[in-house]
């Protein structure tokens, strides 16, 4: 599971049953690194879990079975990987039964339909508020909580763990709004639309509430975020 070397032909072959793998995405889709948090970043609706025959290729091998799930409006790189654990280790000892008693089937995949999901880099986390409120919605969450999405305000770096995409305008990273009342909120102009961030971890300190951010008069009306 998450096995992230290719087996040489001389392993691949040795074992009586073969080799496989889970891997967190419906195959060939997201083949590579972090499958999980390029399914959310691209704002797909479902992923899954598919227990494969490992190949020489990277996530290449036939496909033994799959079990599909939603990915619904809140869910970030954390609640993805969970619920892929629990659904995944079922879905493994079935298959691992199936292949045991023969009745398993291979299914070979359409290698036409593959799409790579590659190593999430620092630059893949900094927020560019010239894209809409609901790409950055997809990207906070498939980066959260690590290794968490980002922008600058006033040259210090902040993480931005909780959003959600709201109606808005203004110039792309203008906080066109803000409320300290309760758990409150700090509201970025986007390209479309504007974020509506609750929660959040200023440089140097712990997560905190977008209202603790507020009410510390860290941030004001017109700020831009960078």
């Amino acid at each position: 599971v998450t096995y992230g070397k290719i087996l040489p032909p001389s392993v691949i072959d040795f074992p009586k049953y073969g080799c496989i793998n889970l891997h967190v995405s419906l195959l060939p889709k997201y083949r590579g690194a972090a499958p999980m948090q390029r399914a959310i970043m691209e704002g797909e609706s479902e992923t899954g879990v598919t227990v494969m025959y490992m190949a020489e290729g990277l996530d290449t091998g036939d496909i033994v079975s799959v079990k599909k799930f939603p990915i619904l409006p809140e869910d970030d790189f954390e609640a993805i990987h969970d619920r892929s654990a629990e659904i995944g280790g079922k879905l493994l000892s079935e298959t691992i039964e199936k292949i045991y008693n023969g009745t398993a089937e291979r299914t070979k995949q359409d290698d036409s339909l593959a799409t790579y999901a590659k190593k999430v880099e620092k630059e893949d986390c900094k927020l560019d508020f010239t894209l809409s409120a609901k790409k950055l919605d997809c990207i906070i969450r498939g980066v959260t909580p690590i290794p968490g999405a980002f922008a600058y305000h006033n040259g210090k770096m902040l993480k931005i763990n909780k959003a959600k995409p709201i109606s808005g305008k203004g110039k792309p990273g203008e906080v066109i709004d803000l409320s300290d009342k309760g758990d409150g909120y700090v509201t970025v102009a986007c390209g479309e639309g504007a974020l509506q961030i609750t929660v959040l971890i200023p440089e140097g300190k712990g997560k905190m509430s977008a209202g603790d951010f507020v009410r510390g008069r860290k941030i004001a009306k017109g700020d831009v975020l960078l």
